[in-house]
C-alpha cells in the first residue's frame, strides 16, 4: 500500500520542492492501493506543497467528446515530442507505487518547444512526424 511517506519521497526524489506549483493528471488505479485512496494521495501531496501549488485537471467526456476520452489521454504531448523532451530533461520518470509517472518541468517543456518552434517552417503538432534531432541537440 502506498503510504504518505511514500508519495513524500516520491516528491523530493524527482525534484519537486515544497514552493513547486504541481499540476497532477494520475490513473489511481494504476499507482495500486493508496493509504487512504485517492483523498490520501491529496492530503499528501497539499501536506508536502504547503508553500506551493496543487492543481488536479478534470478532463471530462462533455468537455472533449466520447471518442477523446476512449481514445486519447488528452493531456498527453504528442509522441513525436517525446524525445525531445526527454533529452531536454523536460520530462523525467520516477516510480510511484505500481506506476511508472513521467514528471514534467512546465519551464523546460515551453522552452523546448519554443525551441523547436523556432527552427520549424510549419505547426509541430499539427502532423505525426519525427522532430529532427537538431532542432533541439545542442
Amino acid at each position: 500500500m502506498l503510504t504518505k511517506a511514500e508519495i513524500t519521497e516520491f516528491l523530493k526524489t524527482n525534484g519537486i520542492k515544497r514552493d513547486d506549483k504541481v499540476v497532477v493528471h494520475a490513473s489511481l488505479r494504476s499507482a495500486g492501493p493508496i493509504e487512504n485512496g485517492a483523498d490520501g494521495l491529496i492530503d499528501a501531496m497539499i501536506s508536502y506543497l504547503d508553500r506551493g501549488l496543487l492543481l488536479i485537471p478534470t478532463h471530462s467526456v462533455v468537455a472533449f467528446g466520447p471518442d477523446a476520452a476512449a481514445n486519447t489521454c488528452i493531456s498527453e504531448y504528442y509522441p513525436n515530442y517525446k524525445e525531445a523532451f526527454e533529452y531536454t530533461g523536460a520530462v523525467t520518470y520516477g516510480k510511484l507505487g505500481n506506476s511508472t509517472v513521467y514528471v514534467c518541468d512546465a519551464r523546460k517543456m515551453t522552452d523546448t518547444v519554443k525551441t523547436l518552434w523556432e527552427k520549424a517552417d510549419h505547426d509541430l503538432c499539427i502532423k505525426q512526424e519525427s522532430i529532427p534531432r537538431e532542432y533541439y541537440l545542442r
